[in-house]
Parts: structure tokens; sequence; C-alpha cells
């Protein structure tokens, strides 16, 4: 059962980070969502594993911050997951954020483990596409 949402407080900045793979998924959300957070006067962090020249400048413009957390690929791949998971956990300890807003598989899982050992108050997970024949 879901819950409602809570009426957010006037005139109170949150602090929002969003967590999400590189390219086509940090375009989206960039501008469905971090440019509407941004536009309620909310702070934004965008984390991602690399950024490209657009993607700065596009953060930039809309007044939002970023934040590089790479996955380390060395290792065994347990390990590898665990140090980027506290890499990232690290960023949003720093930062701390009262929500992060986590999309893309593998980012999915790391941003919702890092941001509740953080302390983040909500962890909201975008799920992006589910494969349409298993719903038929």
């Amino acid at each position: 059962m879901a819950m409602p949402a809570a009426a957010p407080v006037a005139g109170v900045q949150q602090r929002v980070a969003f967590v999400c793979p590189p390219g086509a998924p940090l375009q989206q959300i960039r501008d469905m969502l971090v440019s509407e957070v941004v536009a309620r006067h909310h702070r934004v962090l965008v984390v991602a594993p690399e950024f490209r020249d657009d993607d700065v400048r596009g953060l930039d413009a809309i007044g939002a911050e970023h934040a590089l957390c790479a996955p380390d690929a060395n290792g065994l791949k347990l390990f590898a997951d665990w140090k980027a998971i506290g890499g990232l956990r690290q960023v949003l300890t720093a930062w701390s954020p009262q929500q992060v807003v986590a999309c893309g598989a593998k980012t999915m899982v790391y941003g919702a483990l890092a941001a509740k050992s953080a302390g983040a108050e909500r962890v909201v997970l975008v799920i992006d596409a589910l494969p349409e024949h298993r719903f038929s």
C-alpha cells in the first residue's frame, strides 16, 4: 500500500540528490526532473560516473551541482561493487541530501544502498523500463 506524499513545507529548501548513469538517462532526468526541482528552489546535486561537456553545461545552466562517483572496474566484482557504493556514500554523506532519486539498473541499487547508509530521509527509485512481454 502506497503512503500519500507529505506536503512540502512552504519556504523550506530541500537538498535533493539524483544518482543516474551517464548518457541519455542523465539527459532525460536533467530535462524532466532536475530542472523542475531546481525551479522549485531546491538545491540539487547530480551524481554520475561520468559527465559529457554538454551535460555539465546543461546542469550549470539550470543551477544544479554535479559530482563524479566513478565505479572501480578493477578487482573482484563484489569488492568493486562495495567500493563503488562506498564512494557514492561518501559523496552523499558530504552533501547530506534529504532526498535521493536514483535511476538506471546498477546505479539505482548503488544509490539506494548509499543513500540509506548516508542518512537520507527519502529514497526514490525510478524504473524507466519494464519488459512489456512479462506483463501481457
